[in-house]
């Protein structure tokens, strides 16, 4: 009886966290787009030489299209130009983490720790959603240049990156398993495993 109250207490407060963090709040959108494409222009331009990739907002949204990257073919001397979402690829897996913990029923002291590490791996789980889109431009103007089958390659890479770097599957898949890690106790998840074996 405990159990399936505190079974039913953690799905509560993540529901409720969740609806809370996702609900469309004025302004909140365009404040987390405008910090993604900081943080996304800043790391990128770390890891790379200047003026080779590029993260701007569109002139224009449409879809669901919030954020576009253009990445510098030199070879081709062209810049190619991506589409992407921030709140699938970026927003959405730290809502479901900072959820997942915060309606853990563990000590708030641990819930903080947990929040912070876990913050800081899901981040770089969207670093490297984002490599997978820069390296995909490039991938996709190797396929050009060397003369590929552009239908069958196009296809098969196209939903590749989607599943990988913005399909919002491993925007759960990814902060559940980092969940895991982070924030449930290693007995807790020992007695798990061995009720399960039995």
């Amino acid at each position: 009886m405990l159990r399936n109250k505190a079974i039913a207490g953690f799905v509560l407060w993540f529901l409720l966290v969740y609806g809370l963090l996702m609900a469309p709040w004025p302004g909140l959108q365009n404040a987390y787009r405008a910090a993604y494409l900081d943080a996304g222009q800043f790391v990128f331009q770390t890891l790379t030489s200047p003026d080779t990739i590029r993260f701007k907002a569109p002139d224009v949204v449409e879809g669901e299209v919030d954020t576009v990257v253009l990445v510098r073919y030199r070879e081709a001397g062209v810049w190619i130009t991506l589409g992407i979402n921030s709140r699938q690829g970026a927003y959405l897996p730290t809502v479901v983490l900072a959820s997942l913990i915060l309606a853990t029923p563990v000590p708030w002291s641990r819930r903080g720790v947990s929040l912070l590490l876990g913050l800081v791996l899901v981040h770089l789980f969207i670093v490297v959603r984002l490599t997978i889109v820069v390296l995909s431009a490039y991938f996709f103007m190797w396929g050009l240049n060397t003369g590929a089958d552009a239908s069958l390659w196009t296809k098969v890479f196209v939903a590749g990156v989607k599943f990988a770097a913005t399909g919002q599957g491993l925007g759960y898949i990814v902060p559940i398993i980092i969940w895991v890690l982070v924030a449930i106790p290693r007995e807790q998840l020992n007695r798990i495993l061995s009720e399960r074996r039995r």
